[in-house]
This record gives structure tokens, C-alpha cells and sequence, in this order.
């Protein structure tokens, strides 16, 4: 091939990645077009099927390419810090700067983790980004710099998929990413234990039996919406899950957004009811803070499918309004109260002053609904530390010791 052959074929490369990127960033797999893809990059539909095989094809190098970039620079940032909590804090920048420049980076963290698979060639040789934070971890607890024992894979995919989460929501306020980076390294090295209530209760008095048609077309929709997204999920997939024709469906919903508002409704009705229970006015700041992070978890493991599909309509930007007035009138009404508490805590320096009730909401979103983020203790390291976090999880851990102000 000569020199300008190469250089359009290389040109053309770059078109379709770039094009692929966004379109994948914007709607995921499932609902991502070729034809779209193709039209925004200027080439034909057969020539991604050439070089790539189809959309998987296409998806996984795109991927992968955004994936290795990312990974190159956190290796290289590592050697020009001269301590482990410096080195672990400019790589967790390193990650929320590379998310908010690529989408598609940190879109699968939230359901693959930050890698993948969590090894490198041949054998079971860890990836070497786990290596290398390992080290670091290993050198902060020997200058006793970092207190946390966490797993490196646990600590590291919780902490990718909370900067991809806050990432994703867009700018924010000035020095985000700061803050972010300030909350996960106070979580590590946290000195106390979380304390006050810890024991996880399956909440089987939280969940609802669906005994109307219309309850079983709602959960339906709400798993479908879940497992595919809003915009890749069919009215026929809906109603096969919920064991109904395509018509009784559109008996009771004109369309699909509307069945989306419906499940959004109904999430806020069944789960607001819990917080709205807690007597946060009783409790001092840190009990608040506790009892709100443990009714999360209760409420997540209840309904999984309504917590996953409220976080992916946050973080999709121009996402459906989702839920009516008096639903968002209540949840406002909570995060008043819950911020009342959290300002006592600012007043008696128990609570570190970047949080806020918002912050802490969509946090723990973010932070629960991760796959790759568990609820029992085999993701801790064995020893010490496991026994003192029976039946915590990583995700409440990371919360209460990330909020609490330094002693």
C-alpha cells in the first residue's frame, strides 16, 4: 500500500473510532446504529463490517483502545509522585479526567469493573494498574499513611465507578474533581471503625407482591429497563416478561415514556417511604449518616432493578423527567431534612464540609449500584479486617468514612 493509500486508510480508522465512541458513549451497545455510525464517520456500512466484523467488533476496539490509553497514563503518572497516598490520589485524577473526556471509558466501569478481567497475559500475573496499586496500598499501611485494608481490585473498581458516576453527571461545581479524589482518599484512610448500626437485614418486609395486572406490566418494564435501557426496550419484550398481550400494555400506557414515568412513580412511592421513617432530627449527624446509608443498602438489595434504573436516568444526560411533582416535592423534602442533620455535623466538625445531602444521594447511587461493588465480606481482604467488617459492605464502608471529617 503506498504512503496516501495508508494515510486515508489510516484517516478513515480514526473517522469511524471517533464516530463509534461517541454513538456507543451516548446510547450503549444495544441501542447504537451502524448506519449512524457509518454517516457520521463518512464511510460506507460495509466497510466497518470489513474491518471490524460488525458493531461488537467495532465496539470491543474502540473500547479497548479508549481502555489501554487510559491504562498508559496511570502507569506513567505513578512515577513522578514521591509518596503512596500522592501516587493513589494523582492516578484516581488521572481516571476522572480520562472519564470526562471519554464517555465510552467510563460507561463500562459500571458494569464490568474497571478492567475487564483482572489479569495480564498468560496465568493468573495481576493486571499491572492492580499491581501497581497494590504497592502503593502495601507501602501506605507499613508507613501507616493508609488504614483501610481493602482489597486492591475492591478498593480500585469502587473508587473507578464513583468517578465515572460524578464524571458523568457532567461539570458540576468548581473543583469536583478535587472533591471527589478528597472523599475516596478520606474513606482509605480513615482511622475508626464506621460503627453505630451495621448489620445487614435481607429486607423482605421492604418488598411487594405484584397482585394486578398493571403492578406486573410495571415490573416488568422496570426489569426491562434496566437490563437494556429505556431507549433499546420494546413494548413486545415488556409484555412477554409480564406474561400479557402487546395490546393490554398499551391498554393501560399510551406509550413507552409514559410506562417509564409509571415505574419512576412507583420507585419513588416504595422507597422514599423508608427514608421519610428515619428520625433524623432524634439522632446526632454521625447516627443520621449511618442509619441513611444503611436504609440505602436495605432498599438497593430490595429492588436492584429500581435503583440501577434511577442512577443510569441521572447520569444520562438529557435523560426523560422522570416522576411527577409530588414525587420530587417529597424527595426534596427528605434532602432538606437530610441536610439539616449533615449541617449539625459541619457545626460539631464530625462531617467533612464538601458534603452535602445531593452529593451524598447521588454517591450512593453510584457507589451501591455498581456490579462490581458487593454486599458481603468476601470482597474484603482476609484477616483482621475482614472479621471487624462481617457483614458490611465495601459501599457503606466507603460512604461513612469518606463523609466524616478528619480527627
Amino acid at each position: 500500500m503506498s504512503g496516501a493509500k495508508w494515510g486515508k486508510s489510516q484517516e478513515k480508522t480514526l473517522r469511524m473510532m471517533s464516530a463509534a465512541e461517541s454513538e456507543f458513549a451516548r446510547v450503549g451497545f444495544s441501542a447504537a446504529s451502524l448506519e449512524i455510525i457509518a454517516a457520521q464517520a463518512a464511510v460506507s456500512r460495509q466497510l466497518i463490517y470489513n474491518r471490524y466484523g460488525g458493531k461488537r467488533g467495532l465496539f470491543d476496539a474502540v473500547q479497548g483502545s479508549a481502555r489501554n490509553a487510559l491504562l498508559d497514563m496511570l502507569v506513567d503518572d505513578t512515577r513522578f509522585q514521591s509518596s503512596p497516598l500522592e501516587a493513589i490520589a494523582g492516578q484516581l485524577k488521572v481516571l476522572f479526567d480520562g472519564y470526562s473526556a471519554s464517555a465510552l471509558s467510563g460507561r463500562s466501569v459500571m458494569d464490568d469493573g474497571f478492567l475487564s478481567c483482572a489479569t495480564e497475559g498468560p496465568g493468573d500475573e495481576p493486571h499491572r494498574i492492580y499491581a501497581i496499586i497494590e504497592r502503593h496500598l502495601a507501602q501506605g499501611r507499613q508507613s501507616g499513611e493508609i488504614r483501610r485494608d481493602w482489597n486492591v481490585r475492591t478498593f480500585f473498581d469502587a473508587a473507578a465507578s464513583l468517578i465515572v458516576g460524578i464524571a458523568a453527571m457532567g461539570k458540576g461545581p468548581a473543583g469536583v474533581r478535587d472533591v471527589t479524589v478528597d472523599f475516596i482518599m478520606r474513606a482509605l484512610t480513615a482511622a475508626e471503625e464506621i460503627g453505630g448500626p451495621h448489620d445487614f437485614l435481607q429486607p423482605n418486609h421492604i418488598r411487594t407482591m405484584d397482585v394486578t395486572n398493571v403492578e406486573r406490566i410495571i415490573s416488568a418494564a422496570e426489569a426491562e429497563f434496566a437490563q437494556s435501557g429505556v431507549q433499546s426496550s420494546s413494548i413486545f419484550a415488556i409484555a412477554a416478561r409480564a406474561q400479557v398481550s402487546k395490546q393490554l400494555v398499551y391498554y393501560y400506557f399510551k406509550d413507552k415514556r409514559t410506562l417509564y414515568k409509571a415505574v419512576h412513580d412507583r420507585l419513588v412511592d416504595r422507597v422514599l417511604r423508608h427514608f421519610e421513617a428515619l428520625d433524623l432530627e432524634g439522632m446526632t449527624p454521625l447516627e443520621a449518616l449511618r442509619s441513611y446509608v444503611v436504609t440505602y443498602e436495605q432498599v438497593q438489595a430490595a429492588y436492584p432493578n429500581s435503583m440501577k434504573l434511577d442512577l443510569f436516568n441521572r447520569l444520562q444526560r438529557g435523560a426523560i423527567e422522570a416522576g411527577d411533582a409530588f414525587g420530587r416535592k417529597r424527595t426534596n423534602a427528605f434532602l432538606k431534612r437530610f441536610q439539616r442533620a449533615i449541617q449539625r455535623g459541619y457545626e460539631e466538625g464530625s462531617i467533612h464540609p464538601s458534603i452535602t445531602a445531593t452529593l451524598l444521594f447521588n454517591l450512593s447511587a453510584i457507589i451501591f449500584c455498581s456490579s462490581r461493588v458487593g454486599i458481603d465480606d468476601r470482597q474484603f481482604s482476609s484477616g483482621g479486617a475482614n472479621a471487624l467488617s462481617n457483614r458490611r459492605s465495601i459501599a457503606r464502608e466507603f460512604i461513612i468514612c469518606g463523609s466524616r471529617a478528619q480527627g
